[in-house]
């Protein structure tokens, strides 16, 4: 039956997954508001609230979205699942800033969950990500900036990131051709 977590955690996962088709197959119940998950591991089944948060795969994440992810992060019923189509670079990023800003890793910990291990490709269009947190470890943390208060200054510029990331031809191939991601 239905039960109240005892725990907070956090999942990732990709779009339509193996864990939550299933649960939608064996207990039948998706409302707009409620998907049921059950982890392999546990007797029980969690009713997660669905919770829409846009972050962008090819971008560098903007100051509002690096502020709203501190909200979503208190604000969300725990356990939750993060998913995207690949479970890779959205949920990557997310994963980092879940890491970091929620559970006070490091970021230079944190930002392993963008990694080739969950099929993230730091040469490829996607290597933005990256390439953001890159910069803060060039420019912000050396002035004595935390990762948000960083992003909260005039020399943060998602768009100018962006423009100076440069992507790599075979990893790029590798994203956009074989991999199609979004």
């Amino acid at each position: 039956g239905l039960a109240t977590p005892t725990r907070q955690i956090i999942l990732r996962g990709a779009a339509g997954d193996t864990n939550s088709v299933l649960a939608q197959v064996l207990f039948g119940m998706v409302d707009t508001n409620r998907v049921l998950v059950k982890l392999s591991d546990e007797d029980f089944v969690y009713a997660l609230k669905l919770e829409d948060f846009a972050v962008s795969s090819r971008e560098a994440p903007t100051r509002e979205q690096v502020l709203g992810a501190i909200d979503l992060f208190k604000r969300v019923e725990y356990p939750a699942v993060m998913h995207c189509k690949s479970g890779a670079d959205r949920a990557g990023i997310m994963s980092v800033l879940y890491a970091h800003l929620h559970l006070g890793q490091p970021l230079r910990e944190a930002i392993r969950e963008l990694s080739f291990r969950t099929l993230h490709v730091k040469a490829g269009k996607t290597g933005v990500l990256d390439y953001t947190f890159e910069r803060y470890f060039a420019d912000g943390e050396p002035k004595g900036l935390s990762f948000v208060e960083w992003v909260q200054t005039p020399d943060y510029d998602p768009v100018k990131l962006k423009a100076e990331f440069q992507a790599g031809m075979i990893g790029s191939f590798l994203t956009e051709t074989l991999l199609k991601r979004e």
